[in-house]
């Protein structure tokens, strides 16, 4: 499976794609890309919805938890129209006759899609420093972050891409049904998920300290030599690993 050194691509086919070899190019609106930019560090912010100064309290509280990329990782490029840039394109669009291209086809005039060759693998958690719901600081509180919304319209299984959910479908409604599942991540340097507060906290704080860890399963298209991790130590071994990040959140009272 893995043949071709490769370190990111994302392709998204407009319109026109070559009929004699239709089935290795994805439909408008969707793109893939391979992991080996993918940072450990998670972003985590408070989502504003495009307004800046709007401070956050319990009520409107909405996390958002970010892929970063990793500007220092191994990478390399490949010709136009080579062997190897068709090997590559053919793997990666291999993804996608589970049934997520055919959806596409079906739905790209609605958002593009973008998607890591990536999936979320068990043991992830949420969790405060301090007292939060009657739970010590450091205790998981997954079930009690709820998913106001989600930025594609359709959910995905790593690492066979099947369509897990759709726009008819009921989906995850906390973070920790969420990351159950064997879910592939979307684009680098996209949300993994949207959270808000299931319950109001009955606690008093100005400032919250949240940490996210989720650990995710990672499979290069290449078979990277030994040395070649030790000449680039920022190109992270695929199979597992931790995706972490915190951050600190000032709130107001509500009036």
């Amino acid at each position: 499976m893995k043949k071709i050194l490769l370190f990111f691509a994302s392709f998204i086919l407009l319109t026109g794609c070559a009929e004699d070899d239709d089935k290795y190019y994805p439909p408008c609106g969707i793109t893939m890309c391979t992991a080996e930019k993918l940072s450990e560090e998670l972003f985590l912010y408070f989502e504003t919805y495009g307004n800046s100064a709007f401070v956050p309290n319990k009520e409107n509280f909405v996390l958002g938890v970010l892929t970063k990329s990793d500007p220092y990782a191994y990478c390399t490029s490949y010709m136009s129209g080579s062997e190897e840039e068709y090997a590559r394109t053919k793997w990666l669009y291999g993804f996608l006759n589970n049934g997520l291209r055919e959806y596409g086809y079906n739905n790209s005039f609605n958002t593009y899609r973008d998607f890591t060759v990536a999936g979320i693998a068990e043991g992830s958690r949420i969790y405060a420093d301090r007292v939060l719901w009657g739970r010590e600081a450091g205790e998981d509180l997954g079930d009690m972050f709820s998913i106001p919304r989600y930025l594609n319209d359709v959910i995905v299984s790593y690492p066979d891409f099947h369509i897990l959910y759709g726009c008819d479908d009921r989906y995850p409604s906390t973070f920790r049904e969420f990351t159950s599942e064997r879910i592939a991540l979307n684009g680098i340097q996209s949300p993994v998920v949207f959270l808000a507060f299931k319950e109001i906290p009955s606690e008093d704080f100005d400032t919250l300290t949240l940490t996210v860890e989720i650990p995710v399963d990672i499979d290069y298209y290449e078979d990277y030599s030994p040395e070649m991790y030790e000449l680039h130590p920022n190109l992270k071994p695929e199979g597992r690993r931790l995706l972490k990040g915190a951050g600190t959140f000032q709130f107001v009272p509500v009036d």
